[in-house]
């Protein structure tokens, strides 16, 4: 008998992790979209109404995150979770009769009869796993469009504002593609390091966005994540400040540098990007708070894409059940498994597919252990 069934988790755990990130970047973006101000720039009606219909639709598309979304993707990790508990009772109950298997003929049919189990429930999970990635492609197949119209919009919209506002855009297209790539190079694909990044993006733009010209003022302060303002005679057009960017990024970049010429690159970036901001704001403040909401709508649109492939991923680990061919992943391997059961002819054959189901508990415990961390740090309970 040839053993080649793998019945650990393999990937899910890493599978599991990515997903998740990338479903906590997309609620914060999704966040970010529900609460910005509404676009009201001086441009012509036409245009001006695009922009309010086109941001009003990515808002819908922001609320249908929580209501359709959310939920499904947290059961997904439930349905994780009851699995690896299956899989210990399984192995507790299972196992010593795995080890009679060659002997034993109703010990035999019993412990097939498990990994058969665990099969159909992989495919269960598979099945939910493919209504979730199915909902999220709907809204990602009309999302990544009405960005585009967006973007487009936005960029006109800034164009009839006068060639500085335009130029200082560019710029901080040109320098948003650099500071991703210092990114890149430093964080060296280091997922929890992404993250973090990643939520340091999204502070400096909700300051920026939440940022008026401010009447009163005469300057201002870098205070943690917000601005502390001095009260004084000013200037009514005064931009909102961008000097928190700097610090942010920096900050936060500190303990992931991997290689000094990439930490001066991305100091460098960053100031250039703080000052382009503070150029755009000073040429029109609200040209300024509608770039941020294109940037915002972009990552948006990039995350709901993301989130999508990397849940087809996650359920394609699950696998489909072979009830309905073809099987795949898991839920294959589990049946190969319990066939490989069937198929015992002698001690030594049943000792060798004890040995692996023991092997491999291991990591079917790390796997609930990573599961359980991922479902308290989206839902904030055990």
């Amino acid at each position: 008998m040839s053993q080649n069934a793998n019945v650990g988790p393999e990937n899910l755990a890493s599978n599991y992790l990515s997903a998740t990130n990338v479903f906590i970047q997309l609620e914060e973006f999704s966040n970010l979209n529900l609460s910005q101000q509404e676009l009201n720039l001086p441009v012509d009606t036409g245009l001006s109404y695009e922009i309010e219909t086109y941001q009003n639709q990515l808002k819908s598309s922001a609320s249908a995150f929580f209501s359709d979304i959310s939920g499904k993707f947290i059961h997904q990790i439930s349905l994780g979770l009851n699995f690896v508990a299956l899989w210990k009772a399984s192995e507790e109950v299972e196992l010593p009769l795995l080890r009679q298997a060659a002997t034993n003929e109703k010990a035999r049919q019993a412990s097939q009869r498990a990994f058969q189990e665990l099969s159909e429930q992989s495919g269960r999970i598979h099945q939910f796993g493919t209504d979730l990635s199915g909902t999220i492609g709907v809204y990602n197949g009309t999302l990544g469009p009405l960005n585009d119209k967006l973007q487009v919009a936005i960029a006109e919209a800034i164009k009839q504002l006068g060639a500085a506002a335009e130029s200082a855009t560019q710029e901080i297209d040109a320098l948003n593609t650099a500071i991703g790539k210092n990114i890149d190079d430093i964080v060296a694909g280091a997922t929890e390091t992404g993250s973090a990044v990643s939520e340091l993006l999204i502070g400096i733009l909700t300051t920026i966005a939440d940022a008026k010209p401010d009447k009163t003022s005469t300057g201002t302060e870098s205070q943690g994540k917000g601005t502390k303002t001095k009260s004084g005679d000013g200037d009514a057009n005064k931009p909102p400040s961008t000097d928190f960017a700097v610090s942010a990024i920096t900050a936060g970049s500190e303990g992931v540098e991997k290689t000094s010429q990439a930490r001066a690159d991305l100091r460098a970036n960053n100031e250039k990007l703080a000052k382009a901001y503070q150029t755009l704001a000073q040429a029109n403040a609200l040209s300024a708070v509608g770039k941020v909401v294109a940037v915002q709508a972009a990552q948006f649109a990039s995350a709901m894409a993301e989130l999508q492939t990397q849940t087809e991923t996650l359920v394609a680990s699950w696998g489909q059940s072979p009830i309905t061919p073809p099987g795949s992943g898991r839920s294959l391997a589990f049946q190969q498994f319990a066939d490989e059961i069937a198929a015992i002819s002698s001690q030594t054959e049943a000792d060798g597919l004890v040995k692996q189901v023991e092997f491999v508990s291991t990591d079917w415990t790390l796997l609930g252990d990573r599961l359980q961390s991922l479902k308290t740090r989206l839902v904030g309970v055990s």
